[in-house]
């Protein structure tokens, strides 16, 4: 196919629109998309041409984003590193914010959490700020006990401070005294 590599690949998260994609290019100016449904051939070209055309049955852009942007450019090791590209300005931004402002913003961004059930994470954020109940924990569950998938190994490997900014937004906007990251053997 054009000389392009084609890889098979575990679910993204998007099984109910699967076949899915993620379409990646790095560089000066980062871009990333989840697609689907895709064809193998489209997923090729927009490999090749980094677009896709708006033909009745091309793929629908589910999300974009820059999660793995410092992959492969930061140190994973070095907190100076992370902050040298970036890092921590989302926490501060946060805080700047306050709790019920982050998960306005949350809400308001349409982010769904990567379990089957793909729940608001803003709805989720909410009820657990408003619980009187306390203390509050955060869990970041990390298992991946889908065989053969490694969807969030990358992200925990490669800019661990990333996974450890987003818990402490977590945190903050819920009122979580602790947060535990769960990581099966």
């Amino acid at each position: 196919m054009n000389g392009l590599a084609t890889y098979r690949s575990p679910c993204l998260g998007l099984c109910d629109r699967g076949p899915a994609a993620l379409v990646e290019r790095s560089g000066v100016i980062y871009r990333a998309a989840q697609l689907g449904p895709v064809t193998p051939e489209q997923a090729t070209e927009i490999v090749r041409t980094g677009m896709w055309s708006d033909q009745d049955h091309s793929p629908t852009a589910v999300t974009s984003g820059q999660l793995l942007r410092r992959v492969g450019v930061v140190d994973p090791s070095s907190i100076d590193s992370y902050r040298e590209h970036g890092g921590v300005v989302a926490l501060q931004r946060a805080r700047a914010m306050g709790p019920e402002a982050v998960i306005r913003a949350v809400s308001k961004s349409g982010l769904l959490g990567r379990g089957g059930a793909a729940f608001s994470t803003g709805r989720k954020w909410e009820s657990v700020a408003k619980e009187a109940t306390r203390p509050h924990y955060l869990v970041c569950n990390a298992d991946e006990s889908e065989p053969g998938t490694f969807k969030d190994r990358v992200l925990m490997e490669n800019d661990p401070f990333a996974l450890v900014e987003g818990m402490a937004i977590a945190a903050f906007a819920t009122g979580c005294e602790k947060a535990f990251l769960y990581v099966r053997a």
